[in-house]
């Protein structure tokens, strides 16, 4: 069943086990959190965060061994190699990354990046319609320019297949909605709250759909 907003309100975000999803070949997304730093190094494509670190781009995640001055290895990002055209045809159900070109009123427009594990050759657009932004029984007036700001990276579901032109897309579930963003000074910032985004290296605050961070 979906949670209420009670429950979105009061549930932490962000506290995670020590090590993350740091699996060497992982596919790993902006904002995805790769371990903490008492245990992990972060190395190209991470950085650090109140004490956890996380991934900066889309790629896969490496990690090189400790050396005589640290004892913690190095957690990496790498650019992932694309697969081929046949394995990029997205259906209902699965989970994409995008990014937000532009928003209405009513709508989000997303540019598909990322299907599942694979890292598209060309980007597909989606939308996003005010009633799939969150679950049908939670009580909230949907403000499409609180939810979302163009150059946010959403995690989303697809909810069908629209029209020829587009994919519907869903944030309904708590683990989806905005998940990296770089607010108006150009600061990182990233979930703090089922509705709030922080800046990495301020207490600066401001509003999203936010999605709960990846285990």
């Amino acid at each position: 069943s979906q949670p209420s907003l009670a429950l979105l309100q009061l549930t932490p975000y962000g506290r995670e086990s020590a090590m993350g999803d740091m699996a060497s070949g992982k596919l790993t997304t902006p904002g995805q959190r790769l371990g903490a730093l008492d245990a992990l190094r972060p190395g190209i494509g991470s950085y650090e965060r109140d004490g956890q670190i996380y991934a900066s781009l889309v790629g896969t995640v490496a990690v090189a061994p400790a050396d005589s001055d640290d004892l913690r290895p190095v957690v990496m990002v790498s650019h992932c190699h694309r697969k081929s055209a046949l394995q990029q045809v997205p259906t209902v159900g699965q989970a994409v990354m995008g990014r937000v070109s532009k928003i209405s009123a009513t709508t989000a427009a997303v540019d598909i990046m990322v299907v599942d594990d694979t890292v598209l050759e060309q980007p597909c657009r989606g939308l996003i319609r005010t009633e799939d932004v969150y679950p049908p029984d939670v009580d909230v007036q949907v403000e499409m320019h609180k939810c979302f700001h163009p150059g946010d990276v959403v995690r989303a579901q697809i909810l069908s297949l629209g029209d020829a032109r587009q994919y519907y897309l869903s944030t309904a579930q708590v683990e989806l909605g905005v998940s990296w963003t770089r607010g108006e000074g150009g600061e990182v910032m990233l979930p703090v709250s089922w509705n709030e985004v922080r800046g990495a290296a301020s207490d600066r605050t401001e509003e999203r759909k936010c999605a709960r961070p990846q285990l």
